[in-house]
This record gives C-alpha cells, structure tokens and sequence, in this order.
C-alpha cells in the first residue's frame, strides 16, 4: 500500500443517522506502507441518548459524554488529522461512511472522500471463515485485540491490522511485489462484487 489509508470506526447511538442517530466516538489510525503510524480518537457530545441495544455494546451514556467535546469541535480536529489524506478503510464501510457524512454535513464541512471496505474484502479473500464479523476475521488471521471490543480505538486497530493481512494476502496470491495502493483494491473490490458466479479467488484463506 504506497497509498496512506485512514482506517476508522464510529460508535454510536443507533444504526440509522437518517432517523436521528449520533455518533459518540470516532477513532482513526494512519496505515502506511503496511505499518500503523498514527492514530486520532475522541469521545463526542451530541445530546443524543442512546438507544439501549446500542448502549449495551458500547456503554457510553450521556453521564460519560456530556465531558466530551462537542460533534463540531471533534470533527474539526478530525480535520487536522486526516490533512490532505480521502481514502478511508472501514469493516462494514456503508456504516461508518453513512455517519462520517452525517456529521460532516452537520458540521457544515465538505470533504470528498472514499472507502474500502474489509469485511467485503475478507469475504472475497477468505470464504471458507464461519463468518466474516470482525472479531471472527481477527482471530483467523492471527489479529490479536489489545482494547475493549466496541469501543472505535480498539476496533479500528485491529481492523488496521485485518486490512494490512487482507493486503499482504492478495500480494501473495497474485505474486505481486509492489505495496497495494488504493486504485488496485478499489477495481478488484469492484470487479468481484460484479460477478455473483465467479470467484476472483487464487488459493483459500
């Protein structure tokens, strides 16, 4: 990956910003040339309560945001963070990508940006796991957890590190000798997705 790639993951009041969900906690890690550089997380104060299921994964309530900085403010540091870098790696990317245009929008910021996602990519690559969930695709590929499970460090360092051996693993397979940037995993995500009765598949997982 000559490419830098933001890898992020959102924690958050409920699925669905359409109906009014917030998200409460971003974190983001830097990924270049196959290593972690850097790394951007932040608790975030919207109001919002939410909703039990939601909370029972996460377990931040408003007690613990209400001392948290506010949406605005968090997405302007998001800002300087990410400077000049638009490609963003997510496991489930139409969710985290659904909420980092929510509060973009409501923070009144524009910033074009696209997404990988590592849990199309793992079920293209590796078909015979159970399931692809990210906990699963971690333990399978030898990905250790160093945080708590559902809170966005955590899950966005470990899907960091899913997404260098989902990289490292297509390198191999198609004897590649060049680090993967964006373009090449944008078109082979693509092509796969377009043939239902094909698998772009060298080996197994």
């Amino acid at each position: 990956m000559s490419d830098s790639f933001i890898v992020i993951d959102f924690e958050t009041t409920g699925t669905s910003p359409s109906q009014g969900d917030r998200a409460v906690e971003i974190a983001c890690v830097r990924v270049q040339d196959n290593t972690i550089i850097d790394s951007f997380d932040s608790l975030i104060k919207t109001g919002v309560r939410s909703h039990p299921g939601a909370l029972k994964v996460h377990g931040l309530g408003l007690s613990e945001l209400d001392k948290a900085p506010t949406a605005n403010v968090v997405m302007d540091r998001f800002m300087d963070y990410v400077a000049d870098d638009e490609v963003f790696v997510a496991h489930n990317a139409p969710f985290d990508s659904r909420f980092l245009d929510n509060e973009l929008e409501l923070a009144g910021i524009e910033f074009e940006h696209h997404f990988l996602c590592t849990l199309k990519l793992a079920r293209m690559i590796y078909p015979d796991f159970p399931n692809h969930k990210l906990g699963t695709v971690a333990d399978h590929l030898g990905v250790k957890r160093t945080g708590k499970a559902h809170r966005a460090l955590s899950d966005t360092k470990v899907t960091a590190e899913v997404f260098i051996k989902i990289s490292q693993t297509l390198q191999e397979r198609l004897q590649l000798t060049d680090i993967l940037d964006f373009d090449f995993l944008a078109e082979f995500e693509r092509n796969r997705l377009k043939r239902s009765k094909t698998r772009y598949i060298i080996g197994n997982g």
